[in-house]
C-alpha cells in the first residue's frame, strides 16, 4: 500500500489553504504550526477510531480527505477565515467517509455521522 508521510500531508494542507507555492516544501514557523495542527488532529482522529494508520503512513484513500480537513483545521492560524468552523465541519465528514473499512468478514460497517 503506497502512503504519504506526515511532511507530505504539512505540505500538502498548506498548499490547500494557497501559503505554499506547488513543489516548495514547509519550513520553518510554516512547518512548525501545520505541524501542531496534524499532531492535535490525528490524536483526536485516533481517540475516534478513524486514524488506524501510523501517523507517518498516511494511505492514499484518506489523503485528499484529511488533507482539505487538516487545512480546514489550520485555516485560524493561517489566513483570516470567518468559514473555517464551518469548513472544518464538512472536511471532517468528508473524512469520516474516507476512513471507513469493510468489516474482515468483508460486510460494509456503517458509517456514524454526527
Amino acid at each position: 500500500m503506497t502512503t504519504l508521510t506526515r511532511s507530505d500531508l504539512i505540505d500538502r494542507s498548506l498548499r490547500q489553504l494557497g501559503i505554499l507555492p506547488e513543489g516548495a516544501t514547509a519550513q520553518g514557523d510554516q512547518y512548525q504550526r501545520m505541524g501542531e495542527v496534524f499532531d492535535e488532529q490525528y490524536a483526536a482522529l485516533q481517540q475516534e477510531g478513524l486514524a488506524y494508520w501510523p501517523s507517518d503512513a498516511t494511505p492514499l484513500r484518506v489523503v485528499g480527505a484529511l488533507t482539505e480537513f487538516l487545512a480546514a483545521k489550520a485555516s485560524p492560524r493561517f489566513v483570516q477565515n470567518p468559514n473555517a468552523g464551518f469548513e472544518a465541519m464538512q472536511a471532517h465528514r468528508k473524512l469520516r467517509a474516507a476512513c471507513h473499512r469493510p468489516n474482515i468478514s468483508g460486510q460494509e460497517v456503517a458509517s456514524e455521522y454526527f
